[in-house]
Formats: structure tokens, C-alpha cells, sequence
């Protein structure tokens, strides 16, 4: 075998690597995001429309247009996603509150549980 060969296999592989440790490391923080959000809203005891929250009073980061980060904040796009699996629900003025009886039997309850 060529050196330009064992080259070019041992960059395809360090591209395989990379990509699999990308998305092992996209997993963990998609589930640190997700207890993260479980535990915000357990901590305000927004769990019916009556305990509600808006979105203001709960510990949610924003960032500023002046903050750097490594790592990226998947908290939107996350708090959207369990908004639309009924996990998170809105009210009708706007307040979010946590459905513990959407999260039973859903694929997301074992994360809830280990808040």
C-alpha cells in the first residue's frame, strides 16, 4: 500500500471520528438542555395553568449581542420542540407551564426523573 493511500485512509477516518464525537456531543447537550428546562420549571412550580409562568420570570438565559460562547445554546430551539410535543404548554396569556401528564410515557420522562 501506497504512503498517499494510508494517508488518505487515516484522514477518512479522523473525519469519521469527528463527525461521530460531533454528534455524541450534540446528544449531551441537547440533554443537558432539555433537564436544564425540566428543572427550571420544576424549581418555579409551573405545572398548570393556574402556577403558569411567563417566559420572563423563568431563569431562562438570554444572550447578549456581546456574549461569546463556545458551546451553543440549543435552550430555543429545545423549549420549541417541547412546545410542540405538548410537554410545555402555553396559555392563553402567554404563560408556560410544564404538563407532567404529557411527559408520562413520553421518550423524555427518564430525563425528567433524573432532575
Amino acid at each position: 500500500m501506497s504512503e498517499s493511500i494510508r494517508a488518505l485512509i487515516i484522514i477518512i477516518l479522523v473525519m469519521i471520528l469527528m463527525g461521530a464525537s460531533g454528534i455524541y456531543l450534540m446528544g449531551l447537550l441537547y440533554r443537558r438542555t432539555v433537564k436544564n428546562l425540566f428543572m427550571i420549571f420544576r424549581n418555579a412550580k409551573a405545572f398548570s395553568p393556574e402556577t403558569a409562568r411567563f417566559l420572563d420570570e423563568l431563569p431562562i438565559a438570554r444572550r447578549s449581542l456581546l456574549s461569546f460562547s463556545v458551546a451553543r445554546d440549543y435552550t430555543p430551539q429545545i423549549l420549541q420542540m417541547l412546545i410542540k410535543e405538548n410537554i410545555i404548554n402555553i396559555t392563553e396569556e402567554g404563560r408556560l407551564f410544564l404538563s407532567e401528564e404529557a411527559l408520562t410515557g413520553h421518550r423524555l420522562n427518564s430525563l425528567y426523573k433524573k432532575v
